[in-house]
């Protein structure tokens, strides 16, 4: 095996695309929801080329902070629109957030592999969340937008 640690992996490139049809109708969370995606593209390229782990963890923590950041974001909207549901929705906003910053207390502490982070942030932010629970939403946010039009 050549390289050192900070060797790039020789493994096929992988990379989170936006789809239309994840569009809520509402500009804001749209724009942060591709966001979301952009951030997490950007730490898989840069952590599977090979950088520094303190580059990881910047790009991680940038990530982090996007996701609190829109989860605010998400939660006034929602409140403005008296969505039924925003109470269920915070929460889980909450769940996913404090998961998220053990996880990255783990992978610093070098008691998980990034790939176990990459996973969480695929398979249960953008999948699950994004496209699961916030597609709850998508009818009140989409029939708000229609109305503003």
């Amino acid at each position: 095996c050549e390289g050192g640690e900070g060797a790039a992996l020789p493994i096929a490139s992988v990379r989170l695309a936006w789809r239309k049809e994840w569009e809520c109708g509402h500009r804001v969370i749209d724009m942060q929801h591709q966001e979301l995606i952009a951030l997490a593209n950007n730490l898989l390229n840069i952590a599977y080329a090979g950088a520094q782990k303190t580059q990881v963890v910047a790009q991680l923590e940038g990530l982090l902070n996007h996701i609190g950041w829109h989860f605010e974001a998400e939660e006034e909207v929602l409140a403005a629109l008296n969505y039924p549901e925003r109470h269920e929705h915070a929460a889980k906003h909450r769940q996913l957030l404090a998961k998220a910053l053990r996880m990255k207390t783990l992978f610093q502490q070098h008691q998980l592999q990034m790939s176990a982070f990459f996973s969480f942030v695929v398979d249960d932010i953008v999948i699950g969340h994004m496209l699961q629970d916030d597609s709850r939403f998508f009818a009140h946010t989409r029939t708000a937008a229609q109305q503003h039009s």
